[in-house]
């Protein structure tokens, strides 16, 4: 079954819509076509010249003005416009705080179902950050506006690996009445290109150097935890010239990085590659002996899907979500010298990397791939 059309919102844009190729990251939305004859993206502060892009039954609209005030106030009227105008009646968005505002107007169309996909978890986010959510609101308000959030949606998905995420919304008074675990969420799903790329790799024979590589794809922001992982570098390379970081990825923080990495001198061993089309960061999967996550969200589910080793802090969605020893080696949260003690296991240790890396392709391609996609779909329709 499928529906005339679908809208996902979200304030900022959380891809870079400069790119459309069919690799790119962008083309992850593309999977909501499964559901639905025609899938509206809407951006309401993305600020660009061109403010509506078609990419077959995909439509991706930026209405920035560039005054994010203005954006944040005019949000319920530009999405009940859309929804009225296209006759949606279902609407996804990843946003916890201020979703009470951007719906405000649609509870009254009371065909509309306003379904939350939550993509961080609140508590841990105000721990690692010392900040709220929305960065302008003291904590203890934005808790109020997520509250109010919260008995404005009518459904909330997760997947069925989603480690701590499920116990933290089963325990929340409103949410647990309003979840479906599904089997896959159509977020984490990439394109179809992206497998084509994976299988080609898979089967050539990649020429690897003299070093020991490793590699961390995230969005550069503090939160991140990526000073951890270069902190973890520097323990490395005192004891181990012959190893290299590739960190690809861009943000905001970028910048801080690269000074926290020519701080510690360890510059010579660090690749900052910016940010990278989906299709072209499958190569550093080949010839990388080891994956890095700290606070990694889909970028780790596409390693698991090409199958390398994997060591990550033991938090978030991946603490009961991978095993530990088995498919991944996690260590205790915020400790980076654990990290590099677990890099150098697999380093000295070749029949546990390729343990490793085929229990974790085998846990992605159960979970994470195209396989019974449709499925799962239906349940955020039905």
């Amino acid at each position: 079954m499928k529906i005339n059309s679908i809208l996902l919102f979200n304030f900022l844009s959380g891809h870079n819509t400069n790119d459309l190729s069919e690799g790119s990251n962008i083309w992850q939305v593309k999977n909501y076509e499964e559901i639905s004859e025609t899938v509206y993206v809407l951006f309401l502060s993305a600020h660009s010249p061109t403010k509506i892009t078609r990419k077959g039954r995909t439509i991706i609209i930026q209405t920035g003005s560039g005054n994010a005030k203005c954006d944040f106030l005019y949000a319920p009227w530009k999405i009940r416009k859309l929804v009225k105008r296209k006759g949606i009646k279902t609407v996804i968005t990843y946003e916890q705080v201020f979703v009470w505002w951007f719906v405000l107007l649609l509870k009254f169309m009371k065909k509309c179902s306003v379904v939350l996909m939550p993509i961080t978890m609140p508590a841990m986010m105000y721990k690692i950050n010392k900040r709220s959510l929305s960065v302008i609101l003291p904590i203890w308000v934005e808790k109020i506006f997520r509250r109010i959030s919260s008995f404005s949606i009518n459904v909330v998905i997760i997947p069925k690996l989603i480690g701590e995420y499920k116990q933290w919304l089963s325990n929340d008074f409103v949410f647990k009445r309003k979840l479906r675990v599904l089997k896959k969420v159509v977020e984490e799903v990439p394109s179809p290109l992206f497998f084509k790329t994976i299988s080609s790799i898979r089967n050539e024979k990649i020429e690897k150097n003299d070093f020991f590589q490793l590699l961390c794809v995230s969005r550069l922001r503090k939160e991140k935890l990526i000073e951890d992982i270069l902190q973890c570098m520097n323990e490395l390379v005192k004891r181990d010239r012959k190893i290299l970081l590739h960190i690809i990825g861009d943000g905001e923080d970028r910048e801080y990085f690269m000074q926290v990495a020519k701080q510690l001198k360890i510059e010579p061993f660090v690749i900052f590659h910016g940010y990278l089309p989906l299709k072209d960061i499958v190569s550093f999967y080949a010839k990388c002996q080891v994956y890095i996550s700290t606070l990694t969200g889909s970028a780790l589910r596409e390693v698991a899907l090409f199958g390398m080793p994997v060591v990550a802090y033991e938090m978030d969605w991946v603490k009961d979500t991978f095993s530990n020893g088995i498919n991944y080696l996690g260590v205790t949260p915020y400790d980076y010298h654990s990290l590099a003690e677990a890099i150098f296991n697999i380093k000295k240790n070749p029949e546990l990397s390729k343990t490793l890396s085929n229990n974790i392709r085998e846990l992605g391609m159960d979970n994470w791939s195209a396989k019974n996609l449709y499925e799962s779909y239906q349940h955020i329709i039905a």
